[in-house]
């Protein structure tokens, strides 16, 4: 039987912890089709990440290939790297049913400082991707630059997420992550309506290369296959958590290392 399909954008990581290879292997893992629109090839050597966009012709050529098939389900946008992607992915999109959900994973590689257009890409974010999205899913320091201000505690991180909502995005969930003091990790989700704390003990581990990715393209996956968003959400982090806790090391003796998405799938067999 044919299944599901789903589109992911985003940026391909040549070491596989995240980007467009992660969003993959989690469709997979999830039984749905993932469909690929590539906007950058990333590469790190040693502690340098360098960043090499495509041209956004070809990026809308990935688009009008991808836009002639059926059975699309869900979309998930990632790293976009400068605004002349971002306006031919939303042309794309602009040509699917309003009814898709669209799963925003602000990914921005940019520091406070780092570029002239920063401020430019990040305006596009705001009004062109914030205001479509079924789920947005920033971290602390995403969502700290959408709204201008850093978020610092539980208390900040609520007022965010009422501000993004009213942005236009129908359901918001910052990831704390352990970047808060305390001894638990707390991601915030708000729908609207109702603000909802998901918390977890910190994990010890370092192995995160790639959690962004996969929570958003976990939550992807099963709202493609017609999954309430809250019930996504709350399945995506417990996939998230079980791929940290079993993460691969990049080099023996260090604990920094990316997610190991298939963890999901080792425990049910286990079970």
């Amino acid at each position: 039987m044919q299944g599901q399909r789903v589109v992911l954008i985003g940026g391909s990581d040549s070491l596989a912890g995240g980007g467009i290879q992660t969003d993959l292997a989690t469709a997979s893992l999830y039984g749905v089709q993932g469909l690929t629109v590539l906007t950058s090839i990333v590469t790190i050597l040693g502690d340098q990440m360098q960043v090499h966009a495509l041209a956004p012709d070809l990026v809308a050529e990935q688009l009008t290939s991808i836009l002639q098939l059926d059975r699309i389900q869900a979309v998930k946008v990632g790293f976009i790297p400068n605004v002349a992607q971002l306006e031919v992915i939303m042309a794309g999109l602009n040509q699917l049913p309003a009814t898709i959900p669209l799963i925003i994973d602000p990914v921005m590689a940019f520091k406070e400082t780092d570029h002239t257009d920063a401020k430019v890409m990040l305006t596009a974010i705001k009004t062109k991707l914030v205001p479509r999205a079924t789920v947005l899913t920033p971290n602390l320091t995403e969502a700290g630059w959408l709204v201008g201000y850093p978020l610092t505690s539980l208390a900040k991180m609520e007022r965010a997420a009422r501000e993004l909502v009213t942005l236009g995005a129908k359901t918001v969930v910052i990831k704390g992550g352990s970047r808060l003091p305390g001894l638990d990790a707390v991601d915030l989700v708000f729908d609207g309506t109702k603000m909802t704390r998901l918390t977890a003990v910190k994990s010890e581990r370092r192995t995160v290369n790639g959690a962004g990715c996969t929570f958003s393209a976990a939550i992807t996956s099963q709202v493609g296959q017609g999954s309430a968003v809250m019930a996504a959400i709350h399945a995506a982090k417990l996939f998230t958590r079980q791929a940290i806790e079993q993460g691969t090391v990049w080099h023996a003796g260090t604990l920094m290392g990316s997610v190991w998405v298939a963890a999901h799938r080792e425990n049910q067999v286990s079970d």
